[in-house]
């Protein structure tokens, strides 16, 4: 990432999370340590379009263990507004396609709003395909995602595998 390029990645996640209805709270310094380093969970592309940040794309590895497939899993991806349709998006996309199969990995994912005709469409020309499954999603944080960790005192005993 070049220097400039966190805080740049910042305000194209809050616009992003805006366009939303939402609030990033996300800071340069963390987004630094999610990727790059070590301890590193994610990967960050930052295209440039007449040496500024034009757009960016986030992705992380997952595995489906029932079909022994791994997976890059796009988790955002923004193009700032004068530089939409000039490729970028797809230029990331390539970028995060090509790294992934550098890697072995034999599958790439993105979500996008139901209501998001221009993003759905994009996915679509791109060649992504609707998924066909039934599940739904659910999540859990703060005082229920800390309840959840507790260790029960009754019930089965378990060993967890390190």
């Amino acid at each position: 990432m070049r220097r400039c390029g966190a805080p740049a990645v910042i305000k194209m996640i809050r616009a992003l999370a805006a366009h939303h209805g939402d609030e990033a709270i996300i800071t340069a310094k963390r987004l630094v340590q999610l990727c790059i380093g070590p301890r590193k969970r994610a990967r960050l592309w930052v295209a440039f379009d007449g040496g500024m940040a034009a757009g960016f794309i986030l992705a992380y590895d997952t595995i489906n263990f029932v079909r022994n497939k791994a997976s890059c899993r796009i988790d955002l991806l923004y193009v700032e507004k004068k530089s939409r349709r000039k490729g970028v998006a797809r230029a990331l996309i390539a970028a995060v396609a090509g790294d992934a199969l550098s890697r072995g990995v034999k599958r790439l994912s993105v979500d996008a709003a139901a209501g998001n005709k221009i993003s759905n469409l994009f996915y679509r020309r791109s060649g992504f395909m609707k998924r066909k499954d039934l599940s739904v999603k659910y999540s859990a944080e703060g005082a229920v995602f800390r309840r959840l960790a507790k260790v029960r005192k009754k019930g089965p005993a378990y060993d967890r595998q390190k």
